[in-house]
């Protein structure tokens, strides 16, 4: 996160490269935890076609995509601190 001082907003990766975009065919959602990538087919013939995740609260979401499937994860702030202690 860095500072603009000519406009005086804060900047992120969210507002900077997300946001900034305005996409209707690309839906974002954090603090999810996703708990299964659901795939039809078998063998070189397989598909993921959507996700089951938990979000909020909210248990067993499942979400299908008419193209493709994008699963991005970093690591919780909780596991990096068993690092350095």
């Amino acid at each position: 996160m860095f500072w603009n001082n000519h406009t005086g907003i804060k900047s992120t990766t969210a507002n900077a490269y997300i946001e900034a975009f305005n996409r209707t065919n690309l839906h974002v959602l954090t603090r999810s935890m996703v708990k299964k990538i659901l795939i039809t087919g078998t063998g070189n013939n397989t598909r993921a076609y959507g996700v089951l995740f938990n979000r909020n609260g909210t248990e067993n979401i499942m979400v299908n995509a008419s193209r493709e499937v994008i699963v991005s994860a970093g690591i919780p702030k909780h596991a990096l601190q068993h690092f350095y202690h």
